[in-house]
């Protein structure tokens, strides 16, 4: 019985963490366009 509920939390716990890294990832690339602009206008500005 325990053991059951042991299981059940780290099946949780894998899918929370998958969620969190998926989230993670996907406000990684939502901000990458901002910086690839901010890295483009840096370099305008540099010549």
């Amino acid at each position: 019985m325990v053991h059951e509920h042991v299981g059940k939390i780290n099946q949780f716990l894998q899918n929370f963490m998958q969620q969190m890294t998926i989230l993670a990832r996907e406000q990684t690339f939502g901000h990458l366009p901002t910086i690839c602009q901010l890295l483009a206008i840096r370099r305008l500005a540099l010549r």
